[in-house]
This record gives C-alpha cells, sequence and structure tokens, in this order.
C-alpha cells in the first residue's frame, strides 16, 4: 500500500488561520499513524492519498492532482461553502477514519473533453466539474449544432452552454436553474446560458454516449473546463464529451449524506 498523504492546500492568503488549524489536525493525525505528509507540490512515488485543505476550487485543483496519480481524494474545510470539503479540521475521528487503510471511496464520473479543429485534435482535457463554452464579448451569440448518441438536437442560440458533471450540478448549473444530479450518477447535464428562446430547458443524459458540440454559425467563442484552462474557440470547432474512462475516488464524510450536505450548504428543502 501506498503510504504517503499529499496535501494540496489553499495558497491564497485568505482564510489563513483556519487553513493552518486543518493542517496542523492532518498533521498529527498522520504523524500518529505513521504516514509520511508532503505539501504540494512536492511528490514522491509512494502518494496514497490526496487531501484537499481549503474550499470548492481549492478541491477542483486537488482532484485533477488525484486523478493524475489515480489515487482517492478527500477534502477537508478551511474555506467558506466548502460545499465538496466536506470534513471539518475538528472531527477528530473522521480525519482517522479517512487516514486509515482501504478508506471506502465513492466514484464519480469525470468527463473527457476534446476540441477538434480542421480534423485535427488540439485539445484535450478531464472535466471534473463542467465545461462552459461561451461567447467572446465582442461576439455576437452562438449558433450551435449538437449531435447527442448520433442524434440531432435543434440548434441551441444562445450566450452559451455548459455542461456539467454530477459532482459540478450544484455548480454552475444550478445557477441557471439546471437539477441537482446525485453525484454516483452516470449523467451529465446540458443547459445553455442566456438562450434565445423562451423554450430551453436544461437535458440530463447518460454520459456514456458522445456529446457534440460544433459552432456552426460565424461566432467565436472560448472553452472553459473547471476554471483551469481557456481556450479560444473559431467558428467549425467541434468539442466532444463524454465520459472519462478514469473515475474520481472521493472519500466522503461517514457522518453526514449528500443530502444533508445539501441541505446544511445550500438550504435545500428549507422553507424559512
Amino acid at each position: 500500500m501506498k503510504r504517503g498523504i499529499l496535501l494540496y492546500v489553499r495558497d491564497d492568503g485568505k482564510r489563513a488561520a483556519a487553513v493552518q488549524q486543518a493542517v496542523a489536525a492532518v498533521s498529527e493525525v498522520a504523524a500518529a499513524q505513521g504516514r509520511p505528509l508532503l505539501v504540494h507540490p512536492e511528490k514522491t512515488y509512494d502518494i496514497g492519498l490526496v487531501i484537499a485543505v481549503g474550499g470548492d476550487g481549492t478541491f477542483l485543483d486537488a482532484a485533477h492532482e488525484a486523478l493524475e496519480l489515480d489515487v482517492p481524494l478527500a477534502g477537508v474545510n478551511a474555506g467558506s461553502l466548502g460545499f465538496l470539503t466536506e470534513i471539518l479540521p475538528d472531527e477528530r475521528d473522521e480525519l482517522e477514519r479517512i487516514l486509515a487503510p482501504r478508506v471506502k471511496t465513492q466514484e464519480r464520473v469525470v468527463l473527457s473533453v476534446s476540441v477538434m479543429r480542421d480534423g485535427a485534435e488540439i485539445f484535450l482535457a478531464q472535466a471534473v466539474n463542467e465545461l462552459l463554452l461561451m461567447r467572446r464579448s465582442d461576439e455576437p451569440m452562438l449558433d450551435l449544432a449538437i449531435r447527442y448518441a448520433g442524434m440531432n438536437l435543434p440548434h441551441y442560440k444562445a450566450d452559451g452552454v455548459v455542461v456539467a458533471t454530477p459532482t459540478g450540478s450544484t455548480a454552475y448549473n444550478l445557477s441557471l436553474n439546471g437539477p441537482i444530479l446525485f453525484p454516483a450518477e452516470h449523467a451529465m447535464v446540458l443547459n445553455a446560458v442566456a438562450p434565445h428562446a423562451l423554450t430551453s430547458r436544461p437535458l440530463v443524459l447518460p454520459s456514456a454516449s458522445p456529446l457534440e458540440i460544433e459552432l456552426a454559425g460565424g461566432a467565436a467563442g472560448t472553452l472553459s473546463v473547471d476554471g483551469r484552462t481557456h481556450l479560444p474557440l473559431a467558428p467549425g470547432d467541434r468539442i466532444t464529451v463524454q465520459e472519462s474512462s478514469r473515475m474520481l475516488k472521493f472519500v466522503p464524510s461517514s457522518r453526514r449524506t449528500y443530502f444533508d450536505v445539501l441541505a446544511r450548504k445550500l438550504h435545500f428543502g428549507r422553507r424559512d
């Protein structure tokens, strides 16, 4: 078993006291269990677990590190919302559990995103949360030709579209009145941004089949994947989105369910 633990720590200088408290708590438990602890970007070949210390932005950055290493990922909250970083620094029993050998994980869908231009692939990335295709500020609305599993959808005319994983369904998709997906589902949400049609509604699609989005009109756009990469797109570019062969191995809290987190963080079901 790989015993090393990689800490991916929020490094923007905000909430420094909370970050320091969380790092100290993890370090204490790791020392008690005799597990070596490294802080990103320091790495060795012996990493068996990644722990994100911070908020959801830190979690997403750490998720890409965990995918690359093909190891589980846990989140310890030292941010503000902390929807994805479920575990609190003062939950000693939870820290001991996630650092224990053979920790129980939940597999979550990751989307593979590729861009073709003139018959050649110019971009390839993994989306843990979402991909966002938007028009440029100096361009008109986008005219998007979309196919799913070989079937043509009506053209989308909009400022853009977001394609979200179940994990990302509570992010930008939710602000667009999109549906919340259970995180273990093999699905994705296609949701238009400022559509030029009152009847436009989000679509939930199985993630196993390819979703193709082509810039059909003359307008150019920009592609963002998990807010980490930004690629200028030209008319005629085609984006293909499909479930990746690699899943994110997420370590959930044992103290609270997904619906507990929804209720606590997003006030799901509250009447007041």
